[in-house]
C-alpha cells in the first residue's frame, strides 16, 4: 500500500521536519521489522541494531487485527483501517526506554464523548476515557471491548503506560497514566512550533480525511458546559459531548 506526503508550503515542511528525528520525514512500509520482530530491537538498539534504526516519523505499520469501536456505524475500507503511522520517537523524556509513538492512521471507530450532553469531569472521566479507550490492560483478552483491550492483545507489552498531567479547574496538577490518549487542540495546531504533533497536521494533508462529520474525530479539550473539541479537516471545533465522531487517540510502543 503506497501513501503520499504531499506538501503545499515549503516553509511549513522545513519548519516541521526540523523537529523531528534525524530531521527527516521519510514514507517507509515497516510492516516487515514488526512481523519478523526486529522493530523492537531497532527501536532499542539492541541485537546489532542502532536505536530507532530505520524508524523516522511518517512510517507506518499494518497490524495483524483491526481495531473497530461501534463498526456497525463505522466503516472503513480494510485495507486502510489497519495501518497506524510513527509520529514521533523518543519524545517523553520522563519514560526510561527507548519509544515511538503512535495513532491510526484514520481511526479506530467512533463514539460518544459522553453519553449525555455534559462534559462535567472532564475528559479523563468521561465515557470515552473510561469505557471506550478503557482501562489499563496488561493481560490478553479473548473478547477485547476497549481500545487499549484490543491494543494489547495486538502489541502485548510493547504497548507502554506514560504518565499525562492535567490541571484541573481550580488550579490542580493531577498525574494520570494511560495507555492511550486522545489528542488535544495543541497536539495538532501546526503553529505550535516544536510540538510533538505539529506532524499530525501534515499527516492530514495525505490522509485526506473528507469534509463530513463522519470523518471528524475527537480531542479531549471541553468547551462550556455540554461540549468537547473535535478535528474537522483541519479546522478545530466544538460539538456536543453526546454527539458522534471518530477515535484517534496516540500510544506509545517500546
Amino acid at each position: 500500500m503506497e501513501f503520499s506526503f504531499n506538501f503545499t508550503k515549503e516553509q511549513d515542511k522545513n519548519k516541521i521536519l526540523s523537529c523531528y528525528h534525524n530531521g527527516i520525514l521519510k514514507e517507509i512500509d515497516i510492516t516487515e521489522s514488526y512481523r519478523n520482530g526486529s522493530l523492537w530491537d531497532r527501536i532499542q538498539g539492541t541485537n546489532g541494531y542502532k536505536t530507532m534504526d530505520g524508524i523516522y516519523p511518517g512510517c507506518w505499520i499494518e497490524m495483524n487485527h483491526i481495531i473497530m469501536i461501534n463498526k456497525k456505524y463505522y466503516k472503513r475500507n480494510a485495507d486502510t483501517i489497519k495501518y497506524i503511522i510513527v509520529l514521533e520517537c523518543n519524545t517523553h523524556k520522563e519514560l526510561p526506554f527507548n519509544h515511538i509513538v503512535c495513532c491510526p492512521l484514520h481511526d479506530f471507530g467512533g463514539s460518544s464523548m459522553n453519553m449525555t450532553s455534559t462534559n462535567f469531569g472532564g475528559y479523563f472521566n468521561s465515557y470515552m476515557n473510561l469505557k471506550v479507550l478503557g482501562n489499563i490492560c496488561d493481560s490478553y483478552c479473548d473478547h477485547p471491548k476497549t481500545v487499549n483491550e484490543y491494543l494489547y492483545n495486538e502489541f502485548g507489552n510493547h504497548l507502554k503506560t506514560f504518565p499525562i498531567t492535567e490541571t484541573n479547574a481550580i488550579g490542580e496538577t493531577i498525574n494520570h497514566n494511560v495507555q492511550s490518549i486522545l489528542m488535544s487542540d495543541e497536539n495538532i495546531l501546526s503553529e505550535k512550533n516544536g510540538d510533538l504533533f505539529s506532524l499530525l497536521n501534515l499527516c492530514e494533508k495525505y490522509i485526506r480525511i473528507d469534509d463530513t462529520n463522519r470523518d471528524s474525530y475527537w480531542l479531549r479539550n471541553t468547551y462550556l458546559e455540554k461540549e468537547f473539541f473535535k478535528y474537522q479537516y483541519h479546522y478545530v471545533m466544538n460539538y456536543y459531548a453526546n454527539g458522534q465522531s471518530r477515535i484517534r487517540p496516540y500510544f506509545i510502543l517500546g
